[in-house]
């Protein structure tokens, strides 16, 4: 009697407990919950079943969230912005290289040097600066005049590009007004902690009236929550802020590079560095 009392506790501590998780589980074992629950789960028990689904649906919206902010998903986005200025000064700094005679020379000229007067400087910003700065030179174009001069001069697809990558790249970086907004920092580690809290619950709801007398009923528990048992994270670590290590999930490993090779020349002709030191930086440190 005394070692089935001591079972039940034994288990009651072990899946009540507080336990931590990597929010790419969250989601999956909140499914395995669900399909090893008991047939003949209490309204009390359902209840905090269902909770524990909608706290995984929580982790997966931030983490769709922060992947929409990764190095990777705004590599292309930001790339179609670079070439997209990069583009309209090539074409201009074209015209302002005809003869001295030629009527669009003076004009290109002018606009080359209002909108470009550093060149093509910022276009090694990162993403958030980029954007940014492409803001204040489009209001300008516009508030200055310069954008039907620049459309007189060269073909409207080079502002309708423009235009179009300036859009998507304020949708990726959740700046426009349509664009979700993004999760604060601590999001992740906040959803996971509510989830790890939404397990627990579950847990002592489905141990409520466990009786230490009654081995189907332990059964019945133990093997409601044996999914938890594959994923819980058991390692010991000097960090509790789970999203510290959430963080590499999002690094995507980067191509070597030829150390002899300059990091600040162009892989392909006409393209620009990405940022500070390394064509695929997203962000200035």
């Amino acid at each position: 009697m005394f070692g089935q009392t001591q079972n039940v506790a034994a288990a009651v501590a072990t899946y009540t407990s507080n336990a931590r998780f990597n929010t790419r589980h969250c989601m999956g074992l909140a499914l395995q919950l669900q399909h090893a629950a008991p047939a003949d789960l209490s309204p009390d028990e359902k209840k905090a079943l269902d909770a524990l689904v909608a706290r995984a649906r929580e982790v997966d919206e931030v983490r769709k969230a922060r992947a929409r902010m990764s190095a990777p998903a705004l590599r292309g986005p930001r790339q179609a912005l670079v070439t997209a200025w990069s583009s309209i000064q090539t074409a201009l700094g074209a015209f302002a290289a005809l003869p001295a005679d030629a009527e669009s020379r003076v004009e290109a000229a002018s606009l080359q040097s209002a909108l470009f007067p550093e060149g093509l400087e910022f276009l090694s910003l990162d993403a958030l600066a980029l954007r940014g700065h492409s803001r204040l030179l489009r209001e300008r174009m516009t508030e200055e005049g310069l954008r039907p001069r620049l459309a007189a001069l060269v073909h409207a697809e080079f502002l309708s590009t423009l235009d179009q990558a300036f859009s998507t790249l304020g949708d990726q970086l959740g700046v426009a007004g349509a664009s979700a907004p993004l999760p604060p920092r601590r999001a992740l580690a906040d959803a996971a902690a509510r989830f790890s809290f939404a397990v627990g619950a579950y847990a002592r709801a489905l141990a409520l009236h466990l009786d230490d007398t009654d081995e189907v009923g332990l059964a019945r528990f133990v093997t409601a929550l044996t999914p938890i048992d594959r994923v819980r994270i058991t390692r010991s670590g000097t960090s509790t802020d789970a999203e510290l290590e959430e963080d590499e999930e999002f690094d995507e490993e980067e191509p070597t590079e030829d150390p002899g090779s300059d990091p600040a020349t162009p892989a392909v002709p006409g393209e620009v560095p990405f940022g500070p030191g390394h064509p695929d930086y997203p962000f200035t440190e």
